[in-house]
Order: structure tokens, then C-alpha cells, then sequence
């Protein structure tokens, strides 16, 4: 090897290793207690076997991994990879729901709306087909459906949190079915 090329390979090298570094330490402070709007405190933990949800330490890359798919998809193809992602987030909301982990839940599920919010606009702005704003149409209704569901074990508070993003996603419903 020459010079210039072992100095490339020493400098990438440490590159490398500094860019582990932080994504260890990353995947590590994700295990650390946060807070909710409601001041009780959550963990994230490891368990196998079972779906990853938001309470799983390795949820981060999940997540990073979906923003990724979504950075590279285009098109009809990006939504229905976010319609994807919205069924998946209410999936899990049902389940941290189940496991008695309420305000995860609710959370989970806020984010299930709002990429269904974020679908329905898009469709919308971008003129898409009939045929996809048919699509989206009905998969933003079978999330009102079953948001509206759900949020029936939720208290008061976190039930109009859940209410308001239904309302808003009612009106792009409406003007989505006006174009059809």
C-alpha cells in the first residue's frame, strides 16, 4: 500500500468506528426512562418472540428503517408504503393497549392518523388517479372506524386527542370522496 492509501484506510477506519460508536450509544440512551404529557414514566425493553413495538429497545431502528423505505419510494408506491405504516401503527397501538401501556398506545395510534392524514393530503395536492384516491378513501375510513374504536378504552384527555385528528381526517374523507 502506499502512503496515501494507508492514510485513507486508517482515517476510514476511525470513521467507521466513530459512527459505530454513536449508533451504540443511540440504541442504548433509547432504553432511558422519558416522560409523558401525564408525568408517568415508560421504559423500553428487550423481549423476543413477539412483534416489535414502540416499548422495544430496538423500535428506534424500526422507525429509521421505515423513514428510509419512504425517503426512497415515489409516487403511488410511497403511498401505499405510508398506508402500510398507518395500519401497522394502530396494530401496535392495539397491542401496547393490551399490554397496558395506555399512553404508548395512544401515541402509536396518533401517529397511525396522522400518516393517513399525511396520504389523504398528498393524494389530494398531487392529483393523483381516481382509482388511487379510491384506495386511500377507503383505507382513511377504516382508520377512522377503528381509531374511534380504540380510543373508547382511552381516558377523556388522551379520547380528544384521538377525537380531533378523526375530525381532520373526516374533512380530507369528504374531499377526497367529492373527487370520485
Amino acid at each position: 500500500m502506499t502512503e496515501i492509501t494507508r492514510s485513507h484506510f486508517v482515517l476510514g477506519l476511525i470513521g467507521l468506528v466513530f459512527g459505530l460508536t454513536i449508533f451504540v450509544v443511540s440504541l442504548f440512551s433509547a432504553n432511558q426512562l422519558y416522560s409523558t404529557r401525564t408525568s408517568s414514566a415508560s421504559c423500553r425493553s428487550f423481549y423476543w418472540g413477539e412483534q416489535v413495538l414502540p416499548d422495544h429497545i430496538f423500535y428506534p431502528v424500526l422507525v429509521g428503517m421505515d423513514r428510509l423505505l419512504l425517503i426512497i419510494a415515489r409516487g403511488d408506491e410511497e403511498i401505499k408504503l405510508k398506508i402500510d405504516y398507518g395500519h401497522l401503527r394502530w396494530e401496535m397501538a392495539q397491542a401496547l393497549q393490551a399490554k397496558g401501556k395506555t399512553e404508548m398506545a395512544v401515541s402509536t395510534l396518533t401517529k397511525s392518523q396522522k400518516y393517513f392524514h399525511q396520504v389523504a393530503q398528498q393524494v389530494l395536492v398531487e392529483n393523483s388517479s381516481e382509482k388511487m384516491k379510491k384506495y386511500v378513501s377507503r383505507n382513511l375510513s377504516f382508520n377512522i372506524q377503528q381509531a374511534q374504536q380504540l380510543a373508547k378504552s382511552f381516558n377523556d384527555e388522551q379520547r380528544s386527542v384521538i377525537d380531533e385528528l378523526n375530525a381532520q381526517n373526516l374533512v380530507l374523507l369528504k374531499e377526497l370522496r367529492s373527487q370520485f
